[in-house]
Formats: C-alpha cells, structure tokens, sequence
C-alpha cells in the first residue's frame, strides 16, 4: 500500500498525466486517488506486452473518490477480483477506453452505457451471459471485447453500434448469427469461433469491410457461395467444424493471405484455389483429402502448407514452384515417393515426412538445404525435420 501511496504523491506533486498501479498486489485502492484530478490515464491492471500475461490487483471494489477523476480517458482494471461495476461510472464523461476483463463481473449495467464517448469496452474472461440492448447508446464504440463469456445471444441492438471495427465473441455460448448484423458495415474483425454456430448467414457475407473473419471450432456444415462478396478478407479461419466441401467461389478472396481449414471432413482441393495469389498460410491437415492438385502450385507467395493427416499418396512435380515455402508439412500420409523437385524449394527449413511408407535417400533430401540438418525417426517411413 504504501508504495501506491508514494506512487500517488509523486504523480500529484509532478502532475502526471498517467499512472500505473498495475502488479502491487492491492486489495484496496488509496482514497488519495482522488486528488489526480489531471488523470488521463489510469492503470490498476494490463496486460504485459513482454510476458504476455495479465497483471493486475485484488480489487473487489472501487472508492467513490476514483469517480473524482473526470479528466480520464482510460481506465483499465484487467485482472482483479471486480464482481460488479458501480453506477457512479457515468461521472467519467471523458472515458474512452474501458478495460475490465478477468474480473468475476456476471452483469453489463446500463449506466456503463452512459458513457457515450466510450470507443473500446473490454468485458472478456468474465462471466456475463446477457448483453444488454442499452448498448446501443454507446455510439462512439469501435471494439466490444466479450469473449469467454456465458453469452447465448447476439442481440439486434448490438448491430446499431454502426462505429463498431472489432467485435469479439468468441468462446461463447453463441447458435445463431443474427441477419442485423449486415448494419456494421465498418467491422473489420469479427471473432465467433469457440461457439455453437451451425450457420454461416448469408448477411455477414455483405460486410464488405471484413479483413479477418474467425469461425473456428463451431459445427458448421457449409460454406456458402455468396462468402465470394468478401473481397477485403486477409484471414478465414473455419478450422474444426463439419465443412466436407470447399466451394469454388472462394476463389474470389483474392486478397485472402491465411485460410484454416484444418480438422474439418474435406475430400478435395478444388482447383480454383490457385486463384488465391496472395495466400501466405494454407493448413487443410486432419482432413479426407487424396490428392494435391497440380494447380497448387500457382500460389507462388505461400510459405507454409500443412496438408499433414490426410490420404494423399503422391506430390506433384510441380510443387516446385513454390519458390517461397519454408514449411511443409505433409506427414501422416500415403506417400511412398517425394519428387526430386522438392530440392529446388531452397527457402524451405521445416519438412514433415514421419509416418509415410517412404524408402527415401537422405542425401536425395538433403539437395539444396545446405548446413540444415537432417534427422531420422523410423515410424512407418523415414522423418526430415530441417532446423
């Protein structure tokens, strides 16, 4: 407590703009909080960019003396013992950034929706399960942060935060997209994956802003034709649902650069995928899929495959020419022969062979990988792991 105090003091005799209480292990925050009259920025919680975890207190409650601190702009409480917010949070006029995440919060207020210069509100690692339709008043919002949460609903009053740029929902109890949700027209992030969706609904496929559409582990069945109107799209991620066909109209993403399909129960690559000119980043593993097509080979800008975990019993020539792979992961096949064209893919540093029937000289696949080393692990087949 009593270097907060100190902390507090010096903040007030240097008029600091901004302070960081972050990782003090506070049950309780000083009442002198209240003479930062000159606050903007105030941390009690972060998440730490160089460990990559979460630092905060132990935080139950706030004092009223915070609600002093008019000229705030941010506010982050990340990772205390927070169950419920206050309603005398509608005295921060100026906030603008809002972060309560991993606290033990169950319930949105509508007086945190009184905070109309709101832009980012982070409610995720709670355990809220209903957003409340007063959300439409927070006009100004660009990010809603509400993953790993109990949320069972995307209510219609959401998609009237027209601002919205982020949206967060993943992990959740979600069933249904809602067709309201073609009003955000500006949302370029939309994360759902994590939830119960069957349904891929034709309206998410007019948000024609969308950069990074994440779908992963839900049970859908389909991918409809019309995703085609997706044009901005950089990253799809639809890995583990129940997808068994890849439809040709995907061929239309032309800026896509990551597509996830792992773990679904696809059959085919069809060839309309080499229309994907940018794509960096293909991962079709764990799927049904027995043959590589020859046209995969006009996707000259990807750097990783992973089509390992599937029936694929031969690798076409014409692997080659992806010039730019670094990684290739083809294990747990049928193949029982790699072409010697694999040597010319010279920026190629991780291959995955193990657990194929292949009688392979290693000085074949050492060709063209200089001072890598070559290791051998006998499962059903020799394994060249390049470090």
């Amino acid at each position: 407590m009593q270097t907060a105090l100190s902390l507090i003091h010096q903040a007030y005799e240097e008029g600091w703009e901004e302070l960081d209480l972050s990782g003090m292990e506070l049950t309780e925050l000083p009442p002198e909080i209240g003479k930062l009259v000159q606050l903007k920025r105030l941390f009690l919680g972060k998440w730490d960019k160089e460990t990559k975890e979460s630092i905060g207190n132990q935080l139950t409650v706030l004092p009223s003396e915070l609600w002093q601190l008019q000229q705030l702009q941010e506010l982050d409480l990340t990772n205390n013992q927070i169950s419920e917010i206050p309603d005398a949070i509608v005295q921060l006029v100026n906030l603008k950034w809002l972060y309560l995440d991993r606290n033990q919060i169950s319930v949105i207020p509508g007086s945190i929706t009184k905070l109309i210069n709101l832009k980012r509100l982070d409610l995720k690692h709670n355990q809220i399960s209903k957003i409340p339709d007063s959300t439409i008043e927070l006009v100004n919002l660009t990010t809603l942060c509400l993953q790993n949460n109990q949320i069972s609903e995307i209510p219609d009053s959401i998609t009237n935060l027209v601002r919205l740029e982020l949206l967060m929902l993943a992990n959740n109890r979600i069933n249904i997209i809602p067709d309201s949700i073609r009003k955000l027209t500006r949302l370029t992030f939309l994360f759902l994956n994590g939830n119960q969706v069957e349904v891929i609904p034709e309206a998410i496929t007019q948000l024609s802003a969308l950069r990074s559409l994440f779908l992963a582990d839900n049970q859908i069945r389909v991918i409809p034709d019309s995703i085609s109107q997706l044009i901005n799209l950089k990253d799809l991620r639809l890995w583990k649902n129940q997808i068994s066909c890849i439809p040709d109209s995907i061929a239309q993403l032309t800026n896509l650069q990551s597509l996830m399909l792992l773990i679904n129960q696809i059959s085919c690559i069809p060839d309309s995928i080499a229309q994907l000119t940018n794509l960096q980043d293909l991962d079709l593993s764990h799927n049904q899929i027995n043959v590589i097509p020859e046209s995969i080979a006009n996707l000259v800008n990807l750097t990783r495959l992973d089509i390992d975990h599937n029936q694929i019993s031969h690798i076409p020539e014409s692997i080659a020419n992806l010039v730019n792979l670094t990684r290739l992961d083809i294990d747990h096949n049928q193949i029982s022969h790699i072409p010697e064209s694999i040597a010319n893919l010279v920026n190629l540093s991780i291959l995955h062979l193990e657990d194929n029937p292949l009688p392979i000289p290693s000085e074949t696949l050492r060709q063209g990988w200089g001072e890598k080393k070559w290791f051998s692990q006998n499962c059903r087949g020799p394994s060249l792991h390049l470090v």
